[in-house]
């Protein structure tokens, strides 16, 4: 991508599907959709001042972590997929995204659920399927769609780490 897209007034950016290694500065408050899914990406960095989002789609890159995403300031973000990465641990940040209602987070080498999701009250989808997560519980929650029951066991947990066990 070029370095000026950082200076359009996007609202919608699909630039999934390339060989994009590394992305240039971003359109900080127009961007609302943002898909870099399908590339070559290991850092989120210059996505920090693009507060406006709804929608982040970072599927099939080389991700290693969440944690350069600006979890505070995305109040608005309702959808964060980040299937086939490298994730080996998750943000306790993401409890910040209050308005999710999408997490995918499947193919991805973590063990642990930060127990922070239990702020995400509005979480109606997590997907977690090819994901070695150890706790047997939430993932049986999970599997059967109960994201209250989920939210509740991890509020319930909150300050055990990783959900509360094996389950």
């Amino acid at each position: 991508l070029p370095e000026c897209v950082g200076d359009l007034p996007l609202k919608n950016l699909d630039a999934s599907r390339n060989k994009i290694k590394a992305l240039p500065k971003m359109p900080a408050k127009t961007l609302e959709m943002c898909d870099v899914s399908s590339n070559k990406l290991t850092s989120l960095a210059t996505l920090e001042p693009c507060v406006d989002l709804v929608t982040l789609a970072v599927d099939g890159n080389k991700l290693e972590s969440l944690s350069e995403l600006p979890f505070a300031g995305l109040g608005r973000l309702i959808t964060l997929t980040a299937s086939m990465n490298k994730i080996a641990s998750l943000d306790p940040g993401l409890g910040l995204l209050v308005k999710m209602e999408t997490c995918v987070l499947s193919e991805n080498p973590f063990t642990e659920l930060p127990s922070e999701f239990a702020t995400c009250k509005k979480l109606k989808e997590l997907k977690i399927d090819g994901c070695p997560v150890k706790d047997n519980k939430a993932k049986k929650y999970i599997q059967q769609g109960e994201m209250k029951n989920l939210l509740k066991y991890f509020e319930k947990n909150a300050g055990g780490g990783g959900g509360g066990g094996k389950g």
